[in-house]
């Protein structure tokens, strides 16, 4: 099987933001976020075709003159997966698909890389990525997001929360845990079949994770570990931050 025409890349790209709205148009060395992106995406050489799904015609018509993919799609999809479903039927030739944020403009091509070859690997679920947490302060902090998962590399958990908790104070999560979850995900076809008739659950409302309705509905994650780190674009903050990366 070649993994690579297999595979379709998508970014989920939708305009408003509650935090930064209109982020992925914000222009960096000329050019819109959400475009750095999708080049790092198509410079991973890890698909066969990458497309921007967009909920709003303003970013087709800002990704228009640099001859961009863009695919208008629902914009009342209630996350990213969704909006990766509606392509996915409008797609029939490609088994595999993976979503790549659109605010993720220096994701590494290891990650995505990684997280193919985990869902080739399991076939018929879903794939994500996750590195190592080195500083207490991410491991406290609940915009960094912890996975927690078994030997076979399987997903158990995803919070906000620090995870797993150390009660008798042996440190062992120094050497051994806990992990960042990267919000990269990998998918079947059937895969996203099965989700789309998921409904919300109790724990993805309260932690606001959409990978726990996965794991509510007895769906399998199998987590890449890679070592390599990125940033997301959430605030006007970051943004500055991938700028200057980007224009140095």
């Amino acid at each position: 099987m070649d993994m690579k025409a297999d595979t379709l890349g998508i970014i989920p790209a939708r305009l408003q933001s509650s935090r930064f709205p209109k982020k992925l148009i914000q222009k960096i060395n000329g050019f819109p976020l959400v475009y750095h992106t999708y080049r790092r995406v198509v410079e991973s050489g890890a698909f066969g075709e990458v497309i921007v799904a967009a909920d709003d015609p303003e970013i087709g018509d800002v990704l228009a003159p640099y001859s961009v993919p863009v695919l208008l799609t629902d914009p009342s999809h209630p996350s990213g997966t969704f909006r990766v479903i509606e392509v996915m039927e409008k797609k029939p030739e490609y088994p595999f698909f993976v979503n790549i944020q659109g605010d993720e403009p220096l994701i590494p091509p290891e990650t995505i890389h990684a997280v193919v070859k985990t869902l080739h690997e399991y076939g018929n679920g879903v794939a994500t990525a996750a590195m190592k947490i080195t500083e207490e302060a991410a491991y406290l902090d609940p915009n960094t997001v912890k996975v927690v998962f078994n030997e076979a590399g399987k997903a158990l958990y995803f919070s906000r929360s620090p995870i797993p908790h150390d009660r008798d104070k042996k440190e062992l999560f120094r050497s051994i845990f806990p992990y960042k979850h990267i919000g990269i995900y990998g998918y079947s076809r059937e895969a996203l079949r099965t989700i789309k008739n998921l409904k919300e659950s109790i724990l993805e409302n309260l932690e606001k994770l959409e990978q726990l309705r996965f794991l509510d509905g007895g769906m399998d994650i199998r987590v890449a570990i890679t070592t390599k780190d990125s940033i997301g674009v959430d605030t006007r903050e970051d943004f500055e931050k991938v700028k200057n990366i980007l224009e140095n």
